[in-house]
């Protein structure tokens, strides 16, 4: 993520929290969320799929929401509204095909109207049909994890992404014999499957009642956490929903100190190590042992402070929306042993 979308996110994050109080919180964050998705996703190769890739997303967490959701929510007028915010976004979004040329929000122009409408009307019909009929059984449940992780292997392996990708060239009319693995740039499909696994299994063990769209859509998407997390529990996640209040100076004081600690740690100690880590273009250049051991730690301390440092945005720019993440690392380095360093780079 570059520097200016970080600015741009935390300028919107303190928007948010300042204009618009209370329960209004809640539905600005679930637009600029729904926005932020169509922005950050790069441009790919296929045709107009950096627009249908986050379509895709928002597909996959109504669906997940359709599977978990009681019969009797159908009737929430909460959730016909989080609904209405989340399809209204997604045609303006589509609707900017007609005011440039290139992409306003997407990396390229969107792709005609009527097939948009029809995927958005799909989506809905699919998930409030899945809600009234399904009523969140088991069996069903398990089955949407195993199809969660068939799209993650699909997307995880070369060669079924690189036949996965033949077969969406020629639906967008282009050469399949061109088709690579790397076309899939799905970005944010890992966080979103991790997400809606931890959902259903915590429906099946009951840990889970009464779950409403739009606080499905906002933990699924919510903005500062979409690309390198820290990841979070629906339950938790849902009490500094319920519970905006008002901005203080000590959230305020917390969300400089992280945010400044996290491009501290992006842009400053990363990238430059970066400059000296282990990559394809640095080991062909490099003769001597000595040297590529110490590329080898650079990368490894690179990798850390890239996490930490998006770690470090992401929980600043919670703080100034009025949630507190969880931390995702505790001193990995400093850890006696490999159990520890993970369970300590993933907390």
């Amino acid at each position: 993520m570059s520097l200016l979308k970080i600015l741009v996110f935390i300028i919107v994050a303190l928007l948010i929290r300042l204009v618009f109080p209370g329960k209004l919180r809640r539905w600005a964050l679930l637009i600029a969320s729904v926005l932020a998705i169509f922005w950050l996703q790069p441009a790919l190769s296929i045709r107009q799929m950096d627009f249908w890739f986050p379509v895709a997303t928002l597909g996959l967490v109504f669906l997940g929401w359709g599977l978990t959701a009681e019969r009797g929510q159908l009737a929430d007028r909460g959730n016909w509204l989080a609904a209405g915010l989340v399809f209204g976004t997604v045609v303006l979004v589509a609707l900017t095909r007609f005011i440039s040329l290139k992409g306003l929000i997407t990396a390229s122009r969107p792709p005609q109207f009527l097939p948009v409408m029809i995927a958005l009307v799909s989506i809905l019909l699919l998930s409030f049909l899945l809600a009234w009929f399904l009523k969140a059984r088991r069996s069903v449940l398990i089955a949407g994890i195993i199809l969660i992780l068939l799209i993650f292997i699909i997307l995880k392996n070369p060669s079924l992404a690189a036949l996965s990708s033949a077969g969406l060239r020629s639906l967008m009319t282009q050469d399949p014999a061109l088709a690579q693995p790397t076309d899939l740039g799905w970005l944010g499909f890992s966080y979103i499957a991790f997400r809606l696994i931890h959902t259903f299994l915590d429906r099946i063990n009951g840990r889970l009642k009464d779950i409403r769209l739009d606080e499905v859509l906002i933990f699924m998407i919510f903005y500062p956490a979409f690309m390198a997390g820290p990841l979070d529990k629906l339950q938790r996640f849902r009490k500094d929903l319920d519970n905006p209040g008002p901005v203080n100076a000590e959230e305020l004081l917390q969300s400089g100190k992280r945010l400044g600690a996290g491009l501290f740690r992006k842009f400053i100690l990363a990238d430059t190590l970066a400059l000296i880590a282990l990559s394809a273009v640095n080991v062909s250049q490099v003769k001597s042992t000595g040297w590529m051991w110490v590329m080898l730690a650079a990368y490894s301390f690179q990798l850390y402070f890239d996490f930490a440092g998006y770690t470090d945005i992401a929980i600043g720019t919670g703080l100034l929306l009025g949630f507190q993440l969880p931390e995702n690392f505790n001193h990995p380095y400093r850890q006696p042993n490999l159990t520890l360093f993970w369970n300590n780079w993933h907390m």
